[in-house]
């Protein structure tokens, strides 16, 4: 039992950094901020747990949990590897959890993992900053 269950946590591992290679091959983030305009989109700042600032545009259409897979991304970009894909946004979302939290500073606001847009959550706007924490860290404050 202990053997599957370590077997299953390493699949899913080795499809995680799988889809996450497949965003970045696919400029999947990059294409989106290239459609943005100024009506359409937000700019938002995240920084990272390692202190990492970036700035990047999001069409209000963009998921929160798109929002997620973006910051996870950015966060694991270097462990990345050229495994086949065989998972999309869904099946990440149900199948992996992410071991970070995203939140506003002021006012407080953590950002769900929901297929709500950014629009719909109606509490990100250009020129907020969003910090990542993992969540451990999050759990000791």
């Amino acid at each position: 039992m202990r053997r599957q269950s370590e077997a299953l946590r390493a699949e899913l591992a080795r499809r995680k950094l799988a889809y996450l290679n497949y965003l970045l091959q696919s400029e999947y983030f990059a294409k989106q901020a290239a459609a943005a305009t100024p009506v359409n989109s937000v700019r938002v700042a995240l920084k990272l747990p390692d202190g990492k600032r970036i700035v990047q545009k999001f069409l209000k259409s963009t998921t929160l949990c798109e929002l997620h897979l973006f910051a996870e991304l950015q966060i694991l970009e270097t462990e990345l590897d050229e495994a086949p894909v065989e998972i999309d946004h869904d099946d990440y979302v149900t199948n992996i959890s992410f071991l970070f939290e995203m939140f506003k500073p002021l006012p407080k606001c953590v950002l769900p993992i929901t297929s709500q847009s950014i629009e719909e959550f109606g509490e990100l706007k250009s020129g907020d900053t969003l910090l990542i924490e993992y969540a451990h860290e999050v759990a000791q404050d």
